[in-house]
């Protein structure tokens, strides 16, 4: 779970750098507070995210299924899909994971 932490901390950081926007900056961008975008840059707060895929999938459920709109995928959707399930499985657990950290966020 650690190194699944570091891996998007680390890729959360370098997307903010790649658009040259501050910690300040980009949490405003993605609607969270600044705190919460530097723990998530230093690796705290990934673990309860991580592990809910892992518990869809030791319940048999696929958890690419969360992001499907009624019955048939849009295009985008299914290209998203795609990109998912032919990622490796630290990929696919960091896509998931930053997927749903943005659901959870609109949500509130």
């Amino acid at each position: 779970m650690a190194d699944i932490g570091k891996l998007l901390a680390n890729n959360l950081r370098r997307i903010r750098k790649k658009t040259g926007c501050t910690q300040e900056e980009f949490a405003e961008r993605l609607g969270i507070m600044q705190g919460r975008l530097s723990d998530l840059e230093n690796a705290k707060g990934w673990k309860q995210i991580s592990g809910f895929a892992d518990k869809l999938e030791l319940a048999g459920i696929d958890p690419l299924e969360l992001f499907q709109h009624g019955s048939q995928p849009t295009v985008e959707e299914a290209e998203l899909l795609e990109l998912i399930r032919s990622s490796d499985p630290v990929t696919r657990s960091a896509i998931l994971a930053l997927l749903r950290n943005k659901a959870a966020l609109a949500a509130s």
